[in-house]
């Protein structure tokens, strides 16, 4: 339906007049209406009906259409910037090459949907598209986007914290700096998108495929990743945990083989053997890895809080930034391993009893072994590490509060930029230290 200026003009007056609730107002149903190039910059067309409208090419920079009908309305081209569009319904919309810089989506829903024409005879399924739109810093959050086509979308710093996106082909967006916390984006495609610097937090990514894209210094503590594809995906500087299933079924079934193993004392399962092995980010929290070997595995930003490392071989791995509160470690061989800023708080470290062919205990005694390793910035509260060897470990900034190194091996070790507030050392060496 082509509309003249003066028609729309008798329209918009309307629509204003039912909004302010005034005797001879009525809200504007444009539904159909070719409206393609009108300049509505600032108008009030909140909750009006706008369904299979022709708004392309439009300028609506400011215009409120909150809680408006836009069922499959077109809005190719549109300069949308700092436009109202929060719960409107926008299902099979088209956004092709509009500008959304600020636009306010909050609640608005995107999914797919049926449009019949004026005479209710043809029924088309849509879809939103969005390919290639500029949604520079938009308010996106709790909205419901569903097969969406946002393929080289610039968007970021945008907000979709609670937006449910499944399904939407996000490949090659541009999404820096951009909030999805608690959003969830299942089965959507990623492939190549920017992430740089996104907080994910909570996201739920399963079956997404974020293949090559980039999460450099992303937040996604907390994320699922189940059935995720990860892989070229940069992820230096992120922070993230990934569980067994994530990082593959071979991982998956080591570990519960390996729990087998430990329950039968070594008659059924096998051993885990994960020398060198690349475990980034894994979330083994409370698994019990007694006796594995993890020797030089990478175990950097590892959730390992309450995991059982007895008599575990753990030599060079590196355990930057790991998290290994109230883990257990008698007798682990811990020689050489790099532990900057890791997480040791209330971390045990008894001496295991050795015990002979038959199971029986021989009265020697097998403690953990620390020596030559990297302790620098970690964090080691409360830790008791009996006879434990740190000979020549480094420990710059390492904090000590609380622990007891009564019984510790301590040779070679300069603690004078260590933290010791109510450690419990021999005296000697706190002489040095002080």
């Amino acid at each position: 339906m082509a509309m003249t200026l003066l028609e729309l003009v008798e329209v918009l007056q309307k629509h204003e007049a039912f909004l302010r609730r005034h005797s001879g107002g009525k809200r504007a149903n444009l539904t159909f209406a070719e409206l393609k190039g009108f300049v509505l910059r600032g108008t009030k067309l909140r909750r009006a009906t706008l369904a299979g409208a022709n708004l392309s090419d439009c300028d609506l920079t400011g215009a409120d259409l909150s809680k408006s009908d836009c069922f499959s309305a077109s809005f190719a081209r549109a300069t949308l910037v700092e436009t109202d569009l929060s719960e409107a319904d926008l299902r099979g919309a088209n956004f092709q090459g509009a500008n959304l810089k600020s636009t306010i989506l909050r609640n608005a829903d995107l999914r797919r949907g049926k449009l019949l024409d004026g005479e209710g005879t043809d029924v088309r399924i849509t879809h939103a598209e969005a390919d290639g739109i500029d949604v520079h810093s938009a308010n996106f959050s709790y909205a419901k986007l569903e097969d969406v086509g946002l393929k080289g979308a610039k968007m970021d710093n945008v907000n979709c914290e609670g937006a449910q996106i499944s399904g939407c082909d996000l490949t090659d967006v541009r999404m820096r700096n951009a909030n999805f916390k608690g959003a969830s984006l299942t089965n959507s495609n990623l492939r190549g998108a920017n992430l740089e610097g996104a907080d994910l937090r909570d996201a739920d990514l399963s079956m997404c495929n974020l293949q090559d894209a980039n999460l450099s210094n992303a937040d996604l503590t907390g994320a699922n990743l189940s059935m995720a594809n990860l892989k070229g995906a940069e992820i230096s500087g992120t922070k993230v945990t990934f569980s067994a299933e994530d990082l593959g079924e071979d991982i998956h079934e080591a570990l519960e083989s390996h729990q087998v193993w430990v329950a039968t004392g070594g008659k059924k399962g096998k051993r885990l053997e994960f020398k060198d092995r690349d475990l980034k980010h894994i979330d083994l929290a409370g698994y019990i890895l007694d006796g594995a070997d993890l020797r030089g595995a990478n175990l950097t930003d590892a959730k390992l809080c309450r995991t059982r490392f007895t008599m575990a071989d753990l030599s060079e791995a590196n355990l930057t930034d790991a998290d290994l509160t109230e883990a257990t470690l008698n007798g682990a061989n811990l020689r050489k391993c790099i532990m900057r800023r890791t997480m040791l708080v209330d971390a045990i470290f008894e001496a295991v009893e050795l015990r002979n062919i038959d199971n029986k205990p021989t009265g020697r005694f097998w403690s953990a072994n620390m020596a030559s390793v990297d302790l620098r910035g970690a964090v080691l509260w409360r830790v008791h590490l009996g006879a434990t060897s740190l000979a020549d470990a480094l420990v710059d900034k390492a904090d000590f509060r609380d622990a007891d190194l009564t019984q510790a091996d301590l040779e070679g070790v300069d603690f004078r930029r260590a933290s010791l507030d109510g450690a419990k050392m021999p005296n000697q060496v706190r002489r040095a230290a002080t």
